[in-house]
Parts: structure tokens; sequence; C-alpha cells
């Protein structure tokens, strides 16, 4: 039996992750992960909030253009749409 570097709990020698705390062992190999990414996909929900506050919109676009090229895209027309939407708005209420 060997026991975990981070926990200090005993663990058998062939293990690979620790079972008390999940940090891997010492044992020279790692086992085949699964790394998960986000699908790039254009969000309605995030796209309808672009719209209405249009700063969020470009922020994300801003912070997220080359993760997700996609979802970032959309948002940054759908907030340039609201801000051009409340232009047209605050332009024909001053005229009134």
């Amino acid at each position: 039996m060997m026991y975990c570097k981070n926990c200090g709990k005993e663990i058998n020698e062939n293990a690979d992750i620790c079972i008390h705390c999940g940090v891997f062992t010492d044992n020279g190999h790692v086992p085949n992960r699964v790394s998960y990414t986000a699908p790039d996909k254009p969000d309605i929900g995030l796209n309808f909030i672009s719209f209405l506050i249009p700063i969020i919109g470009f922020i994300y676009y801003a912070v997220y253009r080359e993760s997700f090229p996609l979802k970032s895209d959309s948002c940054g027309k759908w907030a340039l749409a609201g801000f051009l939407i409340n232009v047209i708005i605050v332009i024909c209420v001053c005229l009134v």
C-alpha cells in the first residue's frame, strides 16, 4: 500500500487517482481524460440580453471572440442592433 501525496491517506499502490481526494498519483501514467469544450453556437438568451443591454453584448464579443467566434459574433450583431434601435428611439423622442 502507498499513501496519497496530497491528503496522506492510504491508497492502493496500483491506483492512478486517490479515491479520497481525486489527485493523480505518481505511478508514471495518467489515465485518458475526456476534455469538455462548450459548443460554439449562438445562444438565444445571450442574444436577447445583448439586444436589451448592448454593452453586455459588446463586452462578450470583445472577451470571447477568439474562443467562441460564432457565439460572440452573434452577440455583437444583436448588441449593435439594440444600440441602433436605442439611438433611433432617442432621436424620435427628442424630435417630438
